[in-house]
């Protein structure tokens, strides 16, 4: 009757054994499900992941808060996406689209430990999953001149991401990766400990991984597809234009 139905689940283990990040286990397991539909000149899809996941043994970082009334927690976190096209005509087409996404941290995010030269890489354990959502709407047009045929595209996009992971540069304690902030009472204590043990401030300053704010991308993209003959010449083209809007 139109339906296509579409189900599965995932199970993916990763065993790392090094001497740069030291030796650790994880595991992702995902049940999915996804429907379509297609009426006519309409098509819609929606789709559900529920992410499972754990590296070391340790839980938390799939745990989804279901109501902040009784701090209900689910062990997985749930990824919803749904999207549709219609087609107002033999080639004018719209379409739309939103979806969630989930990336959990990389064991060399957070267990890294390493120096070259006076580049130092520390280790953040307490790294959390990159999260966020996108969403587009679009609309294709179809053109004919003569022997010339093309596709006009223009399209929104907006991308909103949660505890990027990006490393940053600063001062920290190479023992434990912690951030040392010589503006506090705390931090001048603490670099002062690290420097009578025998460290240097080259020991201390170099990058981590880390979670930074909330950021948002905004995009308006307009391209146009060609394909023509002059003579006996096929020329084929394409011209696009992006204009972004990054906040942070």
């Amino acid at each position: 009757n139109g339906f296509t139905l579409t189900s599965g689940m995932s199970n993916i283990v990763n065993v790392v054994r090094s001497e740069l990040v030291g030796d650790h286990n994880s595991l992702n397991t995902a049940i999915f499900t996804q429907i379509e539909h297609h009426i006519g000149k309409f098509d819609f899809t929606a789709g559900m992941r529920l992410e499972y996941f754990e590296m070391d043994g340790e839980r938390g970082d799939s745990d989804f808060l279901l109501s902040k009334k009784d701090s209900t927690v689910l062990p997985s976190y749930p990824v919803l996406r749904s999207g549709f096209h219609y087609a107002l005509g033999e080639y004018t087409h719209l379409r739309a689209s939103i979806g969630q996404g989930i990336r959990y941290p990389a064991v060399g995010e957070r267990y890294i430990k390493t120096s070259v030269g006076a580049l130092n890489i520390f280790p953040n354990p307490d790294l959390t999953p990159e999260i966020g959502w996108a969403g587009e709407i679009g609309f294709k047009q179809g053109v004919r001149i003569g022997d010339w045929k093309g596709m006009l595209d223009i399209s929104a996009f907006i991308n909103e991401y949660n505890n990027m992971i990006e490393f940053t540069f600063g001062v920290y304690n190479p023992i434990n990766g912690n951030v040392i902030n010589t503006s506090t009472p705390e931090g001048l204590a603490e670099y002062q400990d690290l420097e009578a043990s025998g460290y240097s401030i080259f020991d201390l300053i170099g990058f981590r991984a880390q979670n930074a704010e909330a950021a948002r991308i905004s995009r308006i993209d307009f391209a146009f597809n060609s394909i023509g003959k002059i003579g006996d010449f096929e020329i084929v083209s394409l011209i696009r234009w992006s204009l972004f809007l990054i906040t942070l």
